[in-house]
């Protein structure tokens, strides 16, 4: 999957962790990592960065065992890494999340375009991550923060970053530091970032186990696409917020098909969403951990629907796909794109139940028959003018026929 789509997963200002260290378009940034670990220094009134040399040298083992292909970097060179590049995080997120006064004066939040390129290459990214174990002990090390646990300032940091792009759930999209301290965090237990996106992005475990098949019942996997759909009689509408303002909102996943309608949650479909895309499903494709894979299943059910632009289209129109840089074709392309060196077994493909009811909606003889007379003559405007037209004769005629019978009979 890196291989088809390499731009989806290459940084383009900012390197974090090995696999980029080095490289030379990204060493402009190298400066500003500097600068930031000199800014932590200062404030954290530290004369030294060798407490941090010594807790990355305790931790370096453990680092290195946590990336699955090999790393070029010798101790000193891995072990400085992990300090500019964490400290980089940190001071950048805390800034990005709470301080408007620490961001007022630093050249990467004066340009909207560089601030945005840099979360998307520290946090989407999945190779360019470090491991929380890391981020963690330099976030305890630095106590620039007041009050906020480790746990909460990650949880905050990707919520912020989802932003309206991707929905997730009222109770999720809070500020985590401002619930209960009882409240379980999603970030307790994650390995990285792209780990603690798919918590946060993942739906309730009533919805989950609702739209599971049981084990060893056949797995459904192919659907017809929007135009067919509709001219079978099926509607689109958007998801939202529960009915009577209560509840929790519902997230991306939460796609349902009740009585001919099918409901989708709204998406902004910008190239931030893309990238997201892209390295979740390569994310759930390389790890276990995950079943059902839900970023794999959404992005193969909205290629199943997806066919051509028109059906790009129809999904603007009912207000359940919204972009700006791209166009319709361009989305057409994005989920055929994602399409790409993805696998589907078993479980994993959680929407096999709903696409199974939405083939025996399109199944029964009446919507068999009014999909045939949309499709054969009712597909345009014109087409259903001239169809009625045709009617409006035939029966012109037949009043015309029985007329001159009773006249003759008469």
């Amino acid at each position: 999957m890196c291989v088809s789509n390499h731009n989806a997963y290459t940084p383009q200002l900012v390197s974090i962790g090995p696999y980029h260290h080095g490289d030379p378009k990204l060493a402009a940034m190298e400066v500003h990592k500097k600068r930031y670990l000199n800014s932590i220094l200062k404030r954290t009134n530290q004369v030294t960065v060798e407490p941090y040399i010594k807790a990355m040298m305790a931790l370096e083992g453990r680092a290195r065992d946590y990336y699955a292909n090999p790393i070029v970097l010798d101790q000193d060179e891995f072990i400085e890494m992990m300090v500019l590049d964490g400290c980089f995080v940190i001071e950048f997120l805390g800034k990005l999340t709470l301080s408007a006064e620490m961001r007022a004066d630093d050249p990467i939040f004066q340009a909207s375009w560089m601030e945005l390129i840099v979360a998307r290459d520290l946090v989407v990214l999945i190779e360019n991550q470090l491991p929380f174990f890391v981020l963690s002990k330099l976030y305890d090390m630095i106590d620039g923060f007041p009050d906020i646990p480790f746990s909460s300032f990650m949880e905050d940091c990707i919520i912020n970053f989802l932003g309206d792009s991707i929905p997730i759930s009222n109770s999720d999209n809070s500020s985590a530091h401002t619930s209960s301290p009882d409240t379980p965090r999603k970030s307790e237990g994650s390995k990285h970032f792209l780990d603690l996106m798919h918590k946060v992005c993942a739906p309730s475990t009533g919805y989950a186990n609702l739209m599971m098949t049981s084990d060893g019942e056949e797995i459904c996997v192919n659907i017809p696409c929007v135009v067919e759909l509709q001219e079978a009689g099926v509607k689109f509408r958007p998801g939202g917020v529960k009915e009577g303002g209560g509840g929790d909102g519902i997230c991306i996943f939460d796609i349902d098909f009740e009585g001919g309608q099918m409901t989708i949650p709204k998406i902004d479909v910008g190239r931030m969403t893309q990238t997201i895309f892209h390295n979740m499903v390569a994310y759930e494709q390389y790890t276990s951990d995950f079943e059902p894979k839900y970023f794999t299943s959404y992005t193969f059910f909205m290629h199943l629907l997806i066919n051509s632009e028109k059906d790009v289209n129809q999904l603007c129109c009912c207000n359940i796909f919204y972009y700006k840089a791209c166009n319709d074709q361009g989305v057409a392309r994005m989920f055929e794109a994602l399409g790409e060196g993805r696998v589907l077994m078993g479980n994993s493909f959680y929407l096999s139940k709903l696409c199974k009811d939405v083939n025996a909606h399109c199944d029964k003889s009446w919507n068999k028959l009014m999909a045939r007379l949309r499709r054969d003559y009712f597909y345009s405007s014109w087409a259903s003018i001239s169809t009625f037209a045709a009617a409006f004769l035939i029966l012109l005629t037949v009043i015309q026929t029985v007329v001159a019978l009773i006249t003759l009979l008469g």
